[in-house]
């Protein structure tokens, strides 16, 4: 009604308040009324989450399970929320392990819900509650990450967050880094992959040994034509304290 005139509603409209399709509030055969907050609203289809209702001209929300359906059941969905995979028409529970999944089984996921995480390849469908070695649990994608080229074992993608190094790298002293090399005082133990403590008696070595020493620390000695440290010098050599090995007396002749 305008003023003392009325106008005829919106073609979608059985019932309105105004000539537009906005202004519903029932709708004519193959319109629905649209979910709040549209709900003077007639229109053709209606949204996902919602079915057309032939009987009240109104779009009704689908089963909780569904987002897209052609009917308030479980078993008439097209597709399904996540946590569920769809079976003919219905919507079945995914594994508790994965929040998308085609299947019900944890070998059959597309992501993992929180502590439990998508595998590398070949089992790149499984939500699993840990990753394998080479491998570490990224919390907010939920997949299994590769770990730096250089850790075997790791917490995250730096190789300064690894627990074990590959073959080739070493675990730092008090440390949670793989490098090519060790520091002084280590030795690159190709076993563990660890930089392992020198002798004592050892500035550098090639390993635990005081017999296999290329410098001496202080108040050890570099014996003549040997790589190994010892707190005195033979018959004929004297102490040179500056470069820690034991020179030839006859040089002084």
């Amino acid at each position: 009604m305008q003023g003392s005139t009325c106008t005829a509603c919106h073609s979608a409209c059985s019932a309105c308040t105004g000539s537009f399709n906005t202004q519903c509030s029932a709708c004519k055969i193959n319109y629905y009324l649209q979910p709040a907050p549209s709900d003077t609203t007639c229109d053709s289809t209606c949204p996902d989450g919602y079915w057309g209702d032939d009987a009240t001209q109104s779009c009704q929300v689908c089963h909780s399970f569904c987002s897209e359906c052609s009917g308030p059941n479980s078993n008439e969905c097209s597709a399904c929320k996540s946590g569920y995979f769809l079976q003919g028409s219905t919507c079945m529970t995914c594994h508790l392990a994965c929040s998308v999944c085609a299947g019900s089984l944890d070998s059959q996921c597309s992501a993992c819900n929180p502590n439990h995480y998508l595998q590398p390849p070949p089992s790149d469908t499984t939500c699993l509650g840990s990753c394998p070695n080479g491998y570490w649990l990224d919390d907010e994608s939920n997949q299994c990450q590769p770990c730096h080229a250089f850790c075997s074992i790791c917490t995250s993608s730096s190789h300064t967050e690894c627990t074990v190094c590959n073959s080739g790298f070493f675990l730092q002293p008090s440390s949670t880094t793989c490098s090519d090399s060790c520091p002084d005082g280590f030795w690159l133990n190709s076993t563990s992959n660890v930089c392992e403590n020198c002798d004592i008696s050892c500035a550098i070595c090639s390993s635990p040994d005081n017999t296999q020493c290329s410098a001496c620390k202080s108040g050890y000695f570099l014996q003549p034509s040997l790589t190994t440290c010892l707190s005195t010098c033979p018959t004929d050599y004297y102490a040179n304290t500056s470069l820690n090995t034991c020179e030839s007396k006859s040089h002084f002749y």
